[in-house]
C-alpha cells in the first residue's frame, strides 16, 4: 500500500471517530418552567434568553447544569427524607407523654420541620433527664438529713440551702447511701458522704450548719459484726409477698423496740408466741395484723424488703400497706382484738406517709370495732388464756380511746 493510499485511509477514519462523538447523546441542562410548558428551546442560562427577552420571571425546578433526571432523583431523596422525618414524629408523638406530646404538637402548628420538632424535642428530653436526676439526688439527701441526729434548726438550714441551689456541691449518688442504712445518721455521717462526693472540695459550709472540713470527716468506725434482729420469728403463714424471715425478723423488732413501747398496740410476749406458732386462728395474730406492723416498721428501716420501688424512700412499706388493707377488706368489719390492733397500726403508718385523711377513716374505724368488742371483767380465777385475752383487751382499750 503507497502513502497515499495511507493517508487517505486515515482520514475516512478521522471523519468516522468524529461522527460517532457527535451523534453520543449528551446530558441535556433541565429548562425552565416556561419554556417546558410551551415546547419551546431553552438554552438553560439563568435567567434564560427567551425569558430574558420578553422580561418575565424566569424560574427553574431544577439546580443550576442539573438534569431532569438528576432532578427528579434529588426531589426523591428529599421526599424519602422528609417521609422518615415525619414517620419518626408521628411516632414519638405516639409513645411520649402528654405534656411531650403537646410540645411536639405545638411545634408542628408553629410550622417548624419535623427535623426541627424532634431536635428540639431530643434536647428538651436531655435537659428533663439531667433536671430529674438532680431533684432525686436533692430529694435523697434532704431524706438523709431528716432521719439525721441533726437539730430541726439545723435540718430546715440545710434544707433551704440544698433546695435553693445555693451550695455548689455535687450531692451524693443512690448507691452512695447504702452506707448508712440501718444506722443511726450524725453530721460526720453526712460529711463523710458529701466528702465521697467532692473529693476535692477543701471546706462545706451549708446554711444551719457551722463551717465543716470535708476532709477532717472521720468515718464511722463499727465492729463489722452483724448481730441480727432482737426477736426472730418467721415470716410464713402470716405473710405472703415475697420476704425472707430475717427481713421479717428485723422489721418485727423495729416495732416492738421502737413503735410499740409508745403505743402499746400488742403485748409483745402474746404476739410472739403467737407468730411463732404460725397458728392463723391465734387470737393475738393474724395476716392483717403482721402486715400493718411490717408496714409502720418499713418507715424506720432501710433494708431493700422495707422498698416497694428500690432507692424511693417514700415508698417505703407501700406493699405492705396495699396487702393490709386488702386483707382489712376481706374481714367485712368483724370486730376482734387483733382487726382493732391492725387498724390503729395502720392510722398511725398512713399518717407517718401523710395521708391523714386515711389515718382518720381508719382510727374512726378502729374506735367503732372497740365499742362493738365487748371488755371482759378482770377475773383472777380464770385460766392464763382468759387472763392473758383480758390484759390484750384492756389495753387496746385504752390505746383506742387515746388515739380517736
Amino acid at each position: 500500500m503507497d502513502q497515499a493510499a495511507v493517508e487517505d485511509s486515515r482520514g475516512r477514519a478521522a471523519v468516522l471517530l468524529a461522527s460517532v462523538q457527535k451523534a453520543k447523546r449528551q446530558a441535556v441542562v433541565g429548562a425552565c418552567e416556561r419554556c417546558r410548558s410551551k415546547k419551546i428551546k431553552c438554552d438553560g442560562e439563568r435567567p434564560c434568553s427567551t425569558c430574558k427577552k420578553k422580561s418575565i420571571q424566569c424560574i427553574f425546578e431544577v439546580e443550576e447544569n442539573e438534569s431532569h433526571q438528576e432532578a427528579r432523583k434529588r426531589k426523591f431523596e428529599e421526599i424519602s427524607q422528609a417521609y422518615s422525618e415525619a414517620q419518626d414524629l408521628l411516632a414519638a408523638m405516639a409513645n411520649s407523654d402528654e405534656r411531650t406530646a403537646r410540645e411536639l404538637f405545638n411545634g408542628i402548628r408553629k410550622g417548624q420541620t419535623a427535623a426541627s420538632i424532634m431536635r428540639d424535642c431530643q434536647t428538651y428530653s436531655q435537659q428533663q433527664s439531667a433536671g430529674l436526676g438532680n431533684q432525686q439526688r436533692k430529694k435523697l439527701f434532704i431524706m438523709a438529713v431528716v432521719q439525721s441526729t441533726l437539730a430541726l434548726r439545723e435540718v430546715i438550714g440545710v434544707g433551704i440551702s440544698i433546695l435553693e441551689g445555693s451550695s455548689h456541691i455535687l450531692l451524693p449518688q443512690q448507691d452512695a447511701y447504702e452506707s448508712i442504712r440501718d444506722t443511726v445518721i450524725h453530721l460526720e455521717s453526712i460529711g463523710q458522704l458529701l466528702r465521697d462526693a467532692n473529693p476535692h472540695a477543701t471546706l462545706l459550709l451549708l446554711g444551719g450548719l457551722p463551717e465543716y472540713n470535708l476532709c477532717r470527716v472521720p468515718r464511722a468506725i463499727g465492729d463489722g459484726l452483724d448481730h441480727g434482729p432482737v426477736v426472730w420469728v418467721e415470716t410464713a403463714p402470716w405473710v405472703d409477698l415475697s420476704i425472707g424471715n430475717h427481713a421479717t425478723s428485723h422489721l418485727i423488732s423495729i416495732f416492738l423496740r421502737i413503735h410499740n413501747p409508745f403505743w402499746r398496740c400488742v403485748e409483745e410476749d402474746l404476739f410472739v408466741k403467737a407468730m411463732r406458732s404460725g397458728q392463723l386462728d391465734s387470737g393475738f395474730c393474724s395476716p392483717l395484723l403482721v402486715n400493718a406492723i411490717l408496714a409502720l416498721a418499713s418507715q424506720h428501716s432501710e433494708i431493700d424488703e422495707a422498698f416497694f420501688t428500690p432507692g424511693e424512700l417514700l415508698t417505703r412499706g407501700e406493699h405492705f400497706h396495699r396487702e393490709a388493707l386488702r386483707l382489712w377488706a376481706l374481714e367485712e368489719g368483724l370486730a376482734s382484738l387483733t382487726n382493732i390492733q391492725a387498724l390503729l397500726l395502720l392510722s398511725i403508718e398512713s399518717g407517718v406517709r401523710g395521708n391523714d385523711k386515711l389515718g382518720n377513716q381508719l382510727v374512726e374505724k378502729a374506735y367503732t370495732l372497740h365499742k362493738m368488742l365487748p371488755i371482759p371483767d378482770i377475773d383472777h380465777n380464770a385460766g392464763s388464756a382468759a387472763r392473758d385475752y383480758c390484759r390484750a383487751r384492756r389495753v387496746i382499750a385504752w390505746t383506742s380511746v387515746y388515739l380517736e
